[in-house]
């Protein structure tokens, strides 16, 4: 053999065998940098690969779960099942790892399966906890209320008085829904729920049930409300929808206005001599 071709060869096989050993030699730092994180951690873990692991900061303290948001997303929101064992202290702002070995559950709020352990990591976090958040876990529906409702074919106006400490949002936007008389004489036992995202609702023969009422013009509904602070938990509304879906004939009919996480639903009838009645809210 040549003496150049050997020289070939003894390279290659060196670029080989140092090739092999920088894979082995990075596949074991990585290993051993994962193994390093875990065990800085006061939680023992007993089989890594089986194991799931969340930081999160908690927004609510309750007997037996805890309202935390996501370190890394703080829109993220979940629930966390406190282990019968445990024995620490948790309050607000606390910011907390949560060992657990089953899936996440995709309802809403998510929350994460067979929680075995929490270790807390701050007692102040950084993450900086959205409003949002805030009244979700911590304002209520039941400190909502609606009144004062008086109706025209041209207009409503209403007031919401709202206790909660961190009170929501009540948007100008609405819509109107009406009801379709020529579903009336078809059977169903199930009335869908009109809701403020929906143009229409059906109901079993496949007709519209419920339709949105029939516009004039293609102006903004918010441009058609006053709002005014009547005190410091209540607001008035005053909804004039006459350049939006103009003088409304006799017929059912449902206002939906949307406010944080839910609506303001509500249901009136306009009678054959043009009056309102029937009137009923509901928050949903």
């Amino acid at each position: 053999m040549k003496k150049w071709l050997k020289v070939v060869i003894i390279i290659l096989v060196i670029l080989v065998v140092a090739l092999l050993a920088f894979f082995i030699i990075n596949r074991y730092t990585e290993q051993n940098e994962a193994n390093n994180d875990i065990q800085d951690s006061s939680i023992q873990y007993n089989n890594i690969d089986e194991i799931a692991v969340m930081d999160v900061v908690i927004v609510k303290v309750n007997e037996r779960y805890l309202g935390v948001v996501n370190k890394d997303n703080p829109d993220d929101i979940m629930t966390v099942g406190i282990p019968d064992n445990d024995t620490n202290e948790y309050k607000q702002n606390q910011e907390i790892r949560v060992l657990y070995t089953g899936g996440i559950d995709e309802s809403y709020p998510s929350s994460p399966h067979k929680v075995s352990q929490i270790e807390i990591l701050k007692e102040n976090s950084d993450i900086e906890i959205p409003e949002k958040v805030l009244k979700y876990f911590y304002s209520s529906r039941n400190n909502v209320e609606v009144s004062n409702i008086r109706v025209t074919q041209t207009g409503i106006d209403f007031e919401i008085k709202d206790t909660n400490d961190l009170k929501y949002e009540y948007k100008n936007t609405y819509t109107i829904y009406k009801k379709n008389k020529r579903t009336e004489q078809v059977e169903s036992p199930n009335i869908p729920v009109v809701t403020g995202n929906s143009t229409s609702s059906y109901e079993g023969s496949g007709k519209p049930l419920w339709e949105e009422a029939t516009k004039v013009s293609e102006i903004k509904s918010e441009d058609t409300v006053t709002a005014e602070n009547v005190d410091n938990n209540t607001v008035g509304k005053i909804c004039d929808w006459t350049n939006l879906y103009g003088k409304l004939e006799d017929g059912e009919y449902e206002f939906v206005m949307p406010a944080d996480g839910f609506y303001i639903r509500i249901a009136f009838s306009i009678n054959e001599s043009g009056q309102a009645e029937n009137i009923n809210y509901e928050l949903q």
